[in-house]
């Protein structure tokens, strides 16, 4: 017999989600009134059917209830207009599907107006239809469309006051509040009666909240920001001021800041009361000629910290904002080597040390200079050797190496020692040019990172 129930429910669920549904008559509902084998279907009314086993379930009348309301929910039906907010503004499928099902769950929630038309049960079931006149269904929907459309107008009101003050960071919150009380209708053709006749009213609210966002200017200081490589030993720090067309300075606004040099890096600022926002530039990426700095409204920031409501964050995400763009030029630094390089106490020349460090450089970017004054920086490097055991006619040495940077103004920016390296050799010159070679490698997998970290 469970069993049995089971397959009622499951065929009866399948049939409930949709007008006409039909039951399959059997023993346990031929004594049923006609709806309970079938939903009725009328030009007039929205109908709702629900069925819930009693079996274990205290609130099988509850349950049975909320499945006649989502069968008569789900009657009434979701249309996008023409004309509306989600065409003019071409909205792509997937946000007009999204569209659809938020208006059919508010639908569900805001369901008004419906009668019990007549329960009907047995020893295993609990039917429940409700019915809902159209008629009354839409003077219901208009009375929420005109309240909706009250508050939706006090609200731009506020927005243009706040607007024609400068207030942007206001106005764009009131232009969000705006469009969130209209939220359930912005598939319908809105209109409201102005002086020259009806007017469509969510097109042009969205049309007059885009223009708000895109009123705003970012003014630079500079038309292109030329940087030393290197030169940033503190953060520098770029001013910015965002106004309107007139250029009235725009407070509270988030701003999101990009840098072409660090794909994954960004900042996000407010301006201040005069409007200005600052950028904080601590490092650039060696080796670029040319790069930019982009600034925009952070839209995202706005509408999350606004509204709640996904809907309305949907529908704001695809609004592009302006982005502004200031050109960056990279001047390369310049530098000086001196090198010192020993073996065991005697100078030596050709250990293959200077053509790496000037090889690294070079593909970087930066510049190379035998006159000292024309240099940014001065690497000097203090390199020897010392003698260490003899086995077996094999000799083995250590190497010391110490690397250090100076800035223009000689001051050290840089300073790393390298101890112990190993070097063996058939004579203790031999394994003190063999440790050399130990030093090239150690030069160019952790010394020369370490350096562009330290100074770029």
């Amino acid at each position: 017999m469970k069993f049995y129930t089971s397959v009622i429910l499951i065929f009866s669920l399948i049939y409930s989600c949709s007008p006409g549904r039909k039951v399959q008559e059997n023993n346990l509902i031929s004594e049923a009134p006609s709806w309970v084998r079938q939903t009725p279907n009328t030009a007039d009314s929205y109908h709702g059917v629900g069925l819930a086993l009693k079996s274990g379930q205290q609130d099988y009348r509850e349950r049975a209830r909320q499945s006649a309301l989502s069968e008569l929910a789900a009657s009434i039906s979701v249309t996008v207009s023409a004309s509306s907010v989600l065409h003019q503004f071409e909205f792509d499928n997937n946000y007009s599907e999204f569209f659809r099902d938020q208006i059919k769950m508010s639908t569900r929630q805001q369901l008004e107006g419906f009668e019990l038309v007549e329960n009907w049960e047995n020893e295993e079931q609990y039917w429940v239809y409700y019915r809902l006149s159209k008629t009354k269904w839409e003077q219901i929907r208009q009375e929420r469309i005109n309240r909706a459309l009250t508050q939706s107008q006090a609200a731009l009101e506020q927005a243009r006051s706040f607007s024609e003050q400068g207030k942007k960071a206001d106005a764009i919150r009131f232009y969000i509040q705006s469009v969130e009380a209209v939220r359930n209708f912005l598939g319908d053709e809105l209109t409201i009666a102005t002086e020259t006749g009806n007017k469509s009213y969510a097109p042009a609210l969205m049309a007059d909240f885009i223009n708000e966002i895109r009123d705003l200017k970012f003014v630079f200081p500079f038309e292109t920001m030329r940087f030393k490589q290197g030169a940033l030993q503190n953060n520098t720090s770029l001013d910015v001021k965002v106004t309107d067309q007139k250029g009235n300075p725009a407070a509270g606004i988030p701003v999101i800041t990009k840098f072409s040099w660090m794909p994954a890096s960004e900042q996000v600022s407010f301006t201040n009361a005069n409007g200005v926002f600052s950028i904080n530039i601590d490092k650039f990426k060696s080796g670029s000629s040319n790069g930019q700095i982009s600034s925009a409204p952070d839209l995202q920031w706005l509408v999350e910290n606004n509204s709640e409501d996904m809907l309305i964050h949907k529908l704001i995400d695809g609004i592009k904002v302006n982005t502004f763009i200031l050109p960056v030029e990279f001047i390369p630094a310049v530098f000086h080597l001196n090198l010192t390089e020993k073996n065991l106490g005697k100078a030596v020349s050709n250990t293959g040390l200077e053509d790496e460090i000037q090889k690294l450089f070079l593909q970087e970017g930066f510049k190379l200079t035998t006159a000292i004054d024309d240099a940014d920086y001065l690497l000097e490097a203090d390199i020897d050797t010392f003698t260490g055991n003899e086995r077996n006619n094999r000799f083995s040495t250590n190497l010391k190496a110490t690397f250090v940077i100076k800035n223009k103004h000689h001051t050290i920016v840089y300073s790393r020692s390298v101890e112990n390296l190993p070097g063996l050799g058939d004579s203790y010159a031999s394994a003190g040019l063999n440790a050399y070679r130990s030093l090239l490698s150690t030069y160019r997998i952790t010394v020369y990172p370490d350096i562009l970290r330290t100074l770029f």
